[in-house]
């Protein structure tokens, strides 16, 4: 299974950020492989203060990155440090979530970590702006850090609905932690059920139905396991559950405990790029494990 190569965490050294840097310190560790450490000043703030400053110059602003910039310089040594790591650290001046997206893509990141929240986490709802517009508009395999203290992935659950976006969720999820067990779980329904108990379908033929379908899927199931895992099918128990597929996997989560939840950034029948599936949406906002999104292909570049 491919190693990772390089991941970017980009924090604003707010608390949810300061858990996404361990994360990926952590990550980087047992990948032995260069962690890309970013933060991005906000053009909107020094542009709120050159209105409030009389005398505000562009040097005054240059004194701001460049006090950044030492801070990032410190907390990349202290990263060097403790966790053995290559570091390389930017300050950089923009649109935050383009700016993460940018720098993900001209530095060919396999991973970007990001906390659940920014420095304004009171103005947030559920999901840090940054963190939402950088899984909107990138294309890069996204984790989410939620844990306050991170620890070794032993247990990973990967929804999947047969999409390129759940395969290639599966086949990080994997490369993530390749000593974790993995429980992949694929949630099914009856398409129109609602309808069909209303035009008077017999309950027994609804449950046959339910039956059917779980069968269908079962089998579909093991068939994409076969062509997605490869070598690694023998650490992965598969899972097939009748219902709601958002709420299966929050059920699923919370009887399972995993550490790390994957999905698919879009559905097989979601395709604009420019939306999350409405599955993944419930899942980043609702689950309390960190969450990894990842789309059917990375960014072109």
């Amino acid at each position: 299974m491919k190693s990772l190569q390089r991941i970017l965490v980009a924090t604003d050294f707010s608390g949810y950020a300061n858990r996404a840097v361990k994360r990926a310190a952590m990550l980087a560790h047992r990948h032995q492989c260069t962690l890309d450490l970013l933060q991005v000043v906000s053009w909107l703030p020094l542009e709120t203060l050159k209105r409030l400053v009389d005398d505000y110059s562009l040097e005054t602003g240059q004194q701001l990155v460049n006090s950044v910039g030492a801070r990032m310089k410190t907390l990349a040594d202290l990263l060097t440090s403790h966790y053995g790591i290559t570091v390389d650290h930017c300050v950089s001046l923009g649109r935050p979530h383009l700016e993460i997206n940018a720098r993900a893509r001209d530095h060919n990141a396999d991973l970007v970590v990001l906390g659940a929240h920014g420095e304004h986490f009171l103005q947030d709802q559920l999901l840090g702006t940054t963190t939402a517009r950088v899984l909107r508009t990138g294309n890069h395999p996204v984790l989410i850090v939620k844990a306050e203290d991170p620890a070794p992935y032993r247990k990973v659950l990967v929804s999947v609905d047969f999409s390129a976006a759940s395969r290639r969720a599966l086949t990080a999820a994997l490369c993530i932690e390749p000593r974790a067990a993995v429980r992949v779980l694929h949630a099914v329904e009856v398409p129109f059920e609602g309808s069909l108990k209303e035009a008077g379908v017999p309950e027994e033929l609804i449950h046959r139905l339910h039956s059917e379908s779980v069968q269908k899927a079962s089998q579909q199931l093991d068939d994409f396991l076969e062509k997605s895992a490869g070598s690694e099918a023998g650490r992965i128990t598969p899972i097939v559950e009748y219902g709601y597929p958002p709420k299966v996997i929050l059920e699923q989560s919370w009887l399972l405990r995993p550490d790390l939840i994957a999905v698919g950034k879009h559905g097989q029948a979601e395709t604009d790029v420019a939306l999350l599936g409405s599955v993944t949406k419930h899942v980043i906002y609702e689950a309390e494990r960190d969450v990894l999104v990842v789309a059917s292909e990375t960014s072109a570049g």
